[in-house]
């Protein structure tokens, strides 16, 4: 059964907690103070798998329109929810947000 939301406040009992639920791209975005905005989340499988994951936002240029795909950036794996805390996790986020 579809959760009601796809945004969530995580903590780390929320996340040993979340189940895939059966969407094909089931990912629950974080809304927590902590996240320091957007773009950070845990990605479910149906294998019980769960992953942290990035979306970064790419900053327009003066020359790009808003459909410009260019503009579109890809999922970044962050790593498994079993070799990384909530915290390490959130941690390397913020170093990823330099970049782009």
């Amino acid at each position: 059964m579809p959760r009601k939301s796809n945004h969530d406040s995580l903590t780390t009992k929320r996340v040993i907690a979340l189940r895939w639920d059966g969407r094909s791209e089931d990912i629950v975005w974080d809304a927590s103070p902590k996240a320091g905005g957007s773009g950070f989340g845990v990605r479910m499988y149906a294998t019980g798998r769960k992953e942290y994951v990035f979306k970064p936002r790419a900053r327009k240029s003066a020359d790009q329109s808003v459909g410009d795909t260019r503009s579109k950036l890809e999922l970044i794996v962050i790593g498994s929810t079993r070799e990384l805390s909530l915290s390490e996790a959130r941690s390397r986020v913020q170093e990823l947000r330099l970049t782009f």
